[in-house]
């Protein structure tokens, strides 16, 4: 298994310094992965969720990195313009020296959408034609493309992303639909916060939608150490080896790649604390090259 950590671009340690802090010392503890959400406008009820903006985040972590993989978890592709995020996954791309995995999703918060100026209502069909036009825009040298939403045509978009066609997609998301957008065009399924027994349901079904041709599961895991971890909060929690063990299950049930979201931790020292023991403890077990 591969293991990631879900940057403090967001929760109570939020800031630029611990971004930077975290970043360093995952890659030197020797994560894989680093990862930054993305919400733009949010209700107040959801002020949990305001963060630091995904593409400069890891815009910035690329230059401060050398070799670990950068992702989105997950990026709210329907409210967003797609010939912009192009743009800017290409830039994180091309600084990154083609390091960038974008994950992507529907979401949930019809406020934002609404704030945001698209339709909730239409998102999973936006969410269809804007995939397609990224990777239009990444793969064809003079793009064009013809939507219910978006065209155009005689374009130039350059530079192109580092990777060939660009960055791979991973979906996120629990519902058959997001399930079947993984199986059929992306590389993998990105679900959230669920037991084992859920993700090998949707293994499942993702492997046999994909008809044969292999897709990787990345699993994002609230995780807190210790006795007094929330079982509300936390899907990771308790003792390192209770921690381990249920790294195990979750490999057993399909996951490739383990996502740690430490982000109900106060500080980036903190944080590093938890990164640090599980490389120690989990790593020796688990970590695949």
């Amino acid at each position: 298994m591969k293991f990631g950590v879900f940057l403090p671009s967001h929760g109570p340690a939020k800031s630029p310094q611990a971004v930077h802090q975290v970043a360093q010392a995952a890659e030197q503890a020797g994560y894989d992965s680093l990862w930054a959400a993305d919400h733009v406008l949010v209700h107040q009820r959801f002020s949990d969720f305001c963060l630091i903006e995904t593409f400069v985040t890891l815009g910035y972590v690329a230059a401060i990195t050398e070799e670990v993989t950068l992702g989105t978890t997950v990026l709210v592709l329907p409210q967003r313009d797609p010939v912009l995020a192009a743009k800017q996954a290409a830039a994180v791309d091309q600084y990154s020296g083609g390091r960038l995995i974008l994950g992507i999703g529907v979401g949930w918060m019809d406020d934002e959408y609404r704030y945001l100026r698209t339709d909730f209502r239409k998102r999973g069909r936006m969410m269809d034609e804007w995939m397609d036009v990224m990777r239009v825009l990444w793969s064809e040298d003079e793009p064009s493309f013809q939507g219910e939403w978006i065209s155009f045509e005689e374009s130039a978009f350059e530079p192109k992303p580092a990777q060939k066609g660009g960055p791979p997609y991973t979906i996120g998301g629990l519902s058959d639909a997001a399930i079947r957008r993984a199986a059929t065009k992306a590389s993998g399924w990105h679900p959230i916060q669920i037991e084992p027994e859920e993700v090998a349901a949707g293994v499942a079904k993702m492997r046999a939608w994909a008809n044969g041709e292999p897709r990787t599961v990345i699993f994002h895991a609230r995780t807190e150490l210790g006795d007094q971890a929330d079982p509300e909060v936390s899907i990771l929690r308790g003792s390192m080896s209770e921690i381990s063990d249920r790294i195990g299950r979750y490999a057993e049930a399909g996951v490739e790649h383990m996502l740690f979201d430490f982000n109900t931790t106060p500080t980036a020292g903190a944080i590093q604390d938890q990164m640090e023991r599980i490389a120690s403890d989990v790593f020796p077990v688990h970590k695949t090259a």
